[in-house]
């Protein structure tokens, strides 16, 4: 698909021309007009950032749909995202037999219990940071980036906004300020300028 805008131009006016026709015929006539496009081979932990190209296109559209295919079976997941549409993600299955998806729901509860599991452990091992955590398990790049989005949605897990994640900390099992300040020997000096005396 060619916009006929010049080369000069920026990428991203490119990207945005390009769909700018199709998005005015849509708007104009009242129907859906759905462009097909590929992801880029590199990973992100923003969907929108694996569509291939700038985000001219994901700007000119009004919905986007990523459908990304699991290394490791048959189900792919379905995310979500548009001016009209609520975000969603959700895991879908190839039925042969019938030539139908199957909608599986929350794709970390339909594929990702060993993918979670994975995750905590090597965070439990000081692998913070997104690629060291895909290092350490050994998962696919993308089922970590999309499990460490929902363990981040529903509380699993911690995100710093600079790509390091941590368990959130569990305020039953933390030691109290006061318990930090206190010295750790039994001996404390008396306030009122005694002699040490046994606490």
């Amino acid at each position: 698909m060619s916009s006929g805008v010049k080369a000069t131009d920026a990428t991203y006016t490119n990207d945005y021309a390009a769909l700018r026709g199709l998005h005015q015929i849509a708007s104009t006539t009242g129907i859906a007009i759905m462009v097909v496009h590929h992801l880029r081979k590199a990973d992100a932990e923003d969907p929108f950032d694996t569509v291939s190209g700038s985000t001219g296109l994901t700007g000119a559209a009004d919905t986007t749909l990523i459908l990304t295919r699991r290394d490791s079976d048959s189900g792919v997941i379905l995310y979500g995202r548009g001016r009209d549409l609520e975000e969603f993600e959700t895991g879908l299955e190839f039925d042969p037999h019938t030539c139908r998806w199957r909608d599986l729901g929350d794709p970390v509860e339909a594929f990702a219990s060993d993918t979670r599991t994975a995750i905590f452990e090597a965070v439990r091992a000081g692998k913070t940071a997104a690629k060291a955590i895909i290092s350490e398990t050994g998962i696919n790049a993308d089922n970590v980036y999309q499990t460490l989005r929902r363990m981040v949605r529903v509380g699993d897990l911690k995100n710093d906004g600079r790509g390091t994640y941590s368990r959130p900390l569990d305020p039953l099992s933390e030691v109290s300020e006061c318990q930090k300040q206190r010295p750790q020997s039994d001996n404390l000096t008396d306030l009122t300028g005694g002699e040490e005396g046994a606490v």
